[in-house]
């Protein structure tokens, strides 16, 4: 067969289009999808317990437009956590897995693209625990000469009332109480009682031979305290009997007065201030004395401090004076002279702060005794101070009216203060970033950061003498004092 080159050529034209496979998709175009230029988000904030010793398992945070929240266990230390951060952005600041102080908000700056950014406040608190404040008062009647004293259970989280145990007496309460495997103590009158917080009942009574202002210390089953009979006493505190007493003596110039030295127990000693002139040591398993501190440098008088004893220095007021002694022998370290009356000491951080009724608070070098800072108020300060996160607290009043204060432990400057309408006579106690005082008609419970208010229970109006500091106990049994009280916090 013979082809022309035309019919050659529409031959192969068929051929090759049969041969074509039908619906051949376009080859692939590999174009990327616009970048976001402007993204800067957080998308993931977490602590995770293999960065975080203090966790057991990873924690994230809520994340809304502009903040961050994370709740983490009650009881996890905020000052060093290490977030990992997820974002969009091309840069955080400060970055991720970055050693942060989360104790006050934390702000973190995202950055775009387009250099636009993006601000996130990080808050991070700990979880409520249920946690009890004990806390002494009396209510008292002029014309019956007759009155109740009442210790009250309130919620530490809301202020309501849990429970409260009641008492007929004659005497105003002055003494703080004490809390022990499940047993609360509150001095009424002469007496010590032993409240079971289970069948909210009274489980013994020791009787001892005056008034007690003096709050019990318990140490390893043992409760010590002071009484105005001049002796100072160790008890069993599960049974109410009588382990040894100490006689201190009475007072020289008058014979009496109130012994509201709380003792402090340490390596086997317990330091307790007495009623005439003298700084006690005495052995916790004997009740024989190791040694004595004269206070003849402040003319003699009676110690109402209580002493604070850290690295083997003891720290105490006298009236006028304040001394630094050492454990071991009562030997003179270094005194300082306030020019008026002051507080217990609280110890932290290698200062010792205390107030006065001379209107300041003091802050002094343990080793030296050399003032660091004093701070001047419209107020008589005559609570121990409490100390917390660099933070010192403590209250001052005048005869209607007071101020709570927030210093800065370094400086002495003032960080907040909360004014009150009545006196504060007591010594706060600092629980789950909320500082516990109690003034003359209110218990009140105050935000460590801002000094806002969060709540606070009044007292009846009966109450005219309350004096008296909390004592806090959570779930777990971790007992939370103030510092007029002899137990170590």
């Amino acid at each position: 067969m013979k082809f022309t080159k035309m019919g050659l050529l529409i031959a192969l034209t068929l051929s090759i289009s049969c041969n074509k496979p039908a619906n051949t998709p376009a080859p692939p175009v590999n174009t990327p999808p616009p970048a976001n230029s402007s993204d800067k988000n957080i998308s993931s904030f977490v602590f995770t317990a293999s960065l975080n010793t203090s966790l057991q398992s990873d924690v994230s945070g809520t994340i809304s437009a502009d903040s961050i929240k994370v709740i983490l266990p009650f009881g996890t230390p905020l000052t060093d956590l290490v977030p990992s951060i997820t974002t969009s952005g091309t840069s955080i600041s400060p970055g991720s897995l970055t050693k942060r102080d989360f104790s006050s908000p934390v702000s973190y700056v995202v950055k775009a693209k387009d250099s636009s950014t993006h601000t996130y406040t990080v808050v991070v608190n700990t979880s409520p625990v249920d946690a009890t404040i004990f806390i002494n008062f009396t209510g008292y009647d002029d014309a019956t000469d007759s009155g109740i004293a009442e210790l009250k259970a309130l919620d530490a989280n809301t202020g309501k009332l849990k429970w409260e145990y009641k008492k007929s007496t004659k005497s105003v309460i002055l003494a703080s109480p004490a809390f022990f495997n499940g047993l609360v103590y509150t001095c009424i009158g002469n007496s010590i009682y032993c409240i079971d917080t289970t069948t909210k009942s009274n489980k013994w009574t020791y009787t001892t031979g005056d008034f007690l202002c003096s709050t019990p210390t318990i140490v390893n089953g043992i409760l010590y305290l002071n009484s105005t009979d001049g002796n100072l006493y160790a008890i069993d505190a599960r049974t109410g009997s009588l382990k040894w007493k100490y006689f201190e003596g009475p007072s020289p110039k008058n014979g009496g007065g109130n012994n509201g030295s709380s003792p402090t127990v340490v390596d086997g000693v317990v330091y307790t201030g007495g009623l005439n002139e003298y700084l006690y040591a005495v052995d916790v398993n004997t009740g024989t004395i190791k040694w004595k501190f004269d206070d003849s440098y402040d003319n003699g008088d009676n110690i109402y401090t209580s002493p604070s004893v850290v690295n083997g220095i003891v720290y105490f007021a006298g009236v006028y004076n304040f001394f630094a002694i050492n454990a071991n022998d009562g030997s003179l370290k270094w005194k300082f002279n306030s020019g008026g009356p002051v507080s217990s000491p609280t110890v932290a951080n290698g200062v010792v702060y205390f107030g006065s009724t001379n209107q300041n608070i003091y802050a002094l070098d343990v080793n030296s005794g050399f003032p660091l800072w004093n701070n001047y108020t419209p107020f008589q300060l005559e609570g121990t101070p409490c100390v917390s996160n660099g933070i010192v607290f403590d209250g001052g009043s005048s005869p209607n009216s007071s101020v709570f204060y927030a210093f800065d432990g370094a400086t002495g400057n003032i960080k907040w203060q909360y004014g009150y309408g009545n006196s504060i006579g007591s010594s706060p106690v600092v629980f789950n970033k909320v500082v516990y005082v109690v003034g003359i008609q209110d218990v009140l419970a105050i935000d460590v950061m801002t000094g806002k208010l969060k709540w606070a229970y009044a007292i009846d109006g009966r109450y005219q003498d309350v004096e008296t500091s909390p004592c806090i106990v959570d779930k777990n049994g971790n007992i939370y004092y103030s510092g007029i009280s002899g137990s170590q916090n």
